[in-house]
């Protein structure tokens, strides 16, 4: 199990920084309780027009989605101060990274200015990879066995439709 959550964490690593990349594009994650957890996504900032990046991450989905593991309210209330304590925690990083980047898209820059770049996005991405690792640890140590392999389930389908959407991307 921790095996598979590193693993869906360094991905879930690439991810937001495919997101952070993206540029403005809004992404939002799912409303419905019977979809599954998504990593990262970007919404508009509440406070101006500028976009800012926000994630959705695993801990996030689960307190917005308790019934998606049949969470009880005393796991629920866990699970949302874990998700509020990775959102605080990663905001800063999200912030330093768009400012090395000046705010553009990696995969717009060129090969020679992402290398460039590298050396001062890697300690932003090893730090959100972390503080990731620390909320899946602790939301593992709040689920019990049951909701263990069902979240493990989730986060498989989830990766697999990735994969796939990788392997065959939308025609524009």
């Amino acid at each position: 199990m921790r095996r598979t959550i590193q693993r869906f964490l360094a991905s879930a690593g690439v991810a937001l920084a495919a997101l952070i990349a993206a540029g403005p594009r809004v992404l939002l994650a799912q409303g419905a309780d019977s979809a599954p957890p998504k990593a990262a996504a970007q919404k508009p900032d509440s406070t101006g027009g500028s976009p800012a990046l926000a994630t959705t991450s695993v801990p996030r989905y689960l307190a917005n989605h308790p019934r998606q593991l049949h969470l009880t309210a005393k796991q629920s209330d866990r699970i949302r101060e874990v998700a509020t304590w990775l959102d605080t925690t990663n905001a800063p990083l999200r912030a330093q990274f768009q400012q090395v980047t000046g705010g553009r898209p990696l995969r717009t820059m060129r090969p020679a200015d992402r290398r460039r770049l590298s050396p001062q996005l890697q300690p932003i991405i090893q730090g959100i990879r972390a503080n990731n690792q620390a909320a899946l640890d602790s939301v593992d140590a709040i689920l019990n066995p049951a909701q263990q392999q069902q979240l493990q389930t989730l986060v498989s389908e989830y990766r697999q439709r990735m994969q796939q959407r990788q392997a065959h991307p939308a025609q524009p």
